[in-house]
C-alpha cells in the first residue's frame, strides 16, 4: 500500500481543466466568466472550488454551495480510527454478496459519523483518497497505511512543539451525511479545497 500527499490546488486546477471542455457552452461560460471575475484578488481556494461545483451541479448557485459545504464539513481524527471502521464502506454491493470470503465486522456508517467533528475551512490535514475495494485483497493494509501516516505527522509536530499534534482527515464514509448524500456530493470539491493535503492510499 503507497501512501502519497498531493497539493489540492493541483488537483483543483486539473479538474477546471478537465471540467471547462465539458461545461463550456455559451451560456455557462458566461456564468463561470462572471463567478471567476466577481471573486478578484481576494477569491480563495473554497471559493474557486464552489464555482466548480455549480458547474458540475448542472447551474447551482456558487454561493449557496460554499455556504452548505461550509456547515457540512467535518473532520475525523485519526486516533479515533479502528480497524473496523475502514473495513466496509457500509454499502451492500453486488459483488460484495457474490463473494465466498466472509466480510470483516464494520462499523456502520451512521457510528462512524459519530466519531467526527465540525471543521473549519484550512484546519483539517488531509482529504482521504482511497478505494473501498482495496478491503477485499488487502485487508487491514489502508488501516495500517493510514496509521503510518498519522504517526509520522505526530511526531512531527510535537519536534515542533506544536498543541494539534493529532492528525485529522475527511473520510468519505464518516464525513458524508447520509441523510443527504446528494447535497454533499455537490459539496465534495470545496471539502477537497477545505483540506491542508490529499492523501492517496493505492491499494
Amino acid at each position: 500500500v503507497m501512501v502519497g500527499i498531493i497539493d489540492p490546488g493541483l488537483i483543483a486546477l486539473a479538474v477546471s481543466l478537465f471540467l471547462f471542455p465539458i461545461y463550456s457552452t455559451p451560456s455557462v461560460r458566461g456564468r463561470l466568466i462572471r463567478w471567476l471575475g466577481s471573486l478578484g484578488k481576494s477569491g480563495d481556494e473554497q471559493q474557486k472550488a464552489a464555482a466548480i461545483a455549480a458547474l458540475v451541479g448542472n447551474g447551482a448557485d456558487a454561493h449557496a454551495v460554499l455556504e452548505t459545504a461550509t456547515a457540512l464539513f467535518r473532520c475525523l481524527r485519526v486516533s479515533r480510527l479502528e480497524p473496523a471502521d475502514l473495513a466496509d464502506s457500509g454499502l451492500k454491493s453486488p459483488r460484495a454478496a457474490q463473494s465466498q470470503v466472509a466480510p470483516a465486522p464494520a462499523t456502520s456508517a451512521e457510528d462512524l459519523a459519530k466519531k467526527t467533528e465540525a471543521a473549519k475551512p484550512g484546519e483539517v490535514d488531509a482529504f482521504f483518497s482511497h478505494s473501498w475495494r482495496d478491503e477485499e485483497t488487502a485487508p487491514g493494509q489502508k488501516f495500517e497505511a493510514l496509521a503510518r501516516w498519522a504517526a509520522k505527522q505526530g511526531a512531527d509536530r510535537r519536534s515542533l512543539s506544536s498543541e494539534a499534534s493529532d492528525p485529522t482527515i475527511w473520510l468519505d464514509k464518516a464525513c458524508i451525511n447520509q441523510d443527504n448524500v446528494d447535497k454533499a456530493l455537490l459539496c465534495l470539491p470545496v471539502f477537497l479545497a477545505s483540506c491542508k493535503g490529499l492523501l492517496c492510499v493505492a491499494g
